[in-house]
């Protein structure tokens, strides 16, 4: 199988272009089991390309930005999205593409929920999110990694930075968190995504033995990630608040996403960053 794209639509080729292939068809609809994956070749192909060819995706309203890159093993992004045809070879997880060049991108979204979470690490009575002591503390580990000049605040001086950040309804003070893209030429001559598996194991579905069953033969899920050694550009539109300068804010979130991290199966090493 011969496959001639240059800097195409990864997202294209993943969710369309693979299942509008004739030989892709023809070997789906085979009934001989005995046939070669139709997927090997397509995938070989999709994980092949390098960043080189690609352009930046601007953004002139971004007013704040730093560039962080990915470790070992990756970043997996979109995980939610369904994406399986059921048959051997194929991706069982789905991942996130920016819609017209198809590069993989960082939702806005997931970057600001990331960044909202450690405003919110208590607890109250009904189980519902909220700001305390925890969240104090955390806050403060956060701005000392920053190496931001902050008086520590209050429970409720948290939440007046949180309101600031997150909520206000002020055009004029609002901050907004634009997707992060790839840094181009910080990437460049690197390959953008590559497939990897996950091995998930039942639990034995006993509410006396909730273990793992440890004698369930698992099956490797295949997904795609992006590579190691590739940047992403976060992008924002800060302004100055009260408690925290925009240049503040944008090292505090720097410090968070550093630690944190983004995206799924962060809890195994996914979607680590390091400056």
């Amino acid at each position: 199988m011969t496959w001639n794209y240059e800097a195409p639509n990864l997202g294209l080729l993943f969710y369309k272009q693979i299942y509008r292939e004739r030989s892709v068809l023809n070997m789906l609809n085979a009934t001989d089991n005995n046939h070669a994956s139709p997927f090997i070749d397509y995938y070989r192909a999709l994980t092949s390309f390098t960043v080189d060819g690609y352009s930046q995706i601007e953004n002139s309203a971004a007013t704040s930005a730093f560039s962080l890159r990915t470790i070992y093993p990756g970043l997996l992004i979109g995980s939610g999205y369904t994406h399986d045809t059921g048959k051997e070879g194929d991706a069982k997880i789905g991942f996130f593409f920016d819609h017209t060049s198809g590069q993989p991108l960082i939702p806005g979204s997931s970057v600001k929920g990331v960044l909202r979470s450690i405003f919110e690490l208590d607890t109250d009575e009904t189980d519902k999110k909220t700001t305390g002591e925890k969240s104090v503390e955390v806050f403060n580990f956060f701005i000392n990694e920053a190496n931001i000049k902050c008086p520590k605040l209050s429970i409720d001086e948290l939440k007046t930075l949180m309101q600031e950040i997150f909520e206000t309804q002020d055009k004029a003070r609002k901050d907004i968190f634009y997707d992060a893209v790839i840094d181009i030429d910080r990437s460049r001559s690197k390959k953008m995504v590559s497939t990897d598996f996950i091995t998930p194991h039942k639990h034995t579905g006993s509410p006396r033995k909730p273990e793992l069953d440890q004698f369930s033969n698992p099956t490797p899920l295949m997904f795609l990630r992006v590579m190691p050694e590739i940047y992403f550009e976060f992008r924002f539109d800060l302004k100055d608040g009260e408690i925290l300068k925009a240049n503040q804010k944008k090292e505090l979130f720097k410090a968070i996403i550093s630690t944190l991290g983004l995206g799924a199966k962060t809890n195994v090493g996914y979607g680590q960053f390091e400056p």
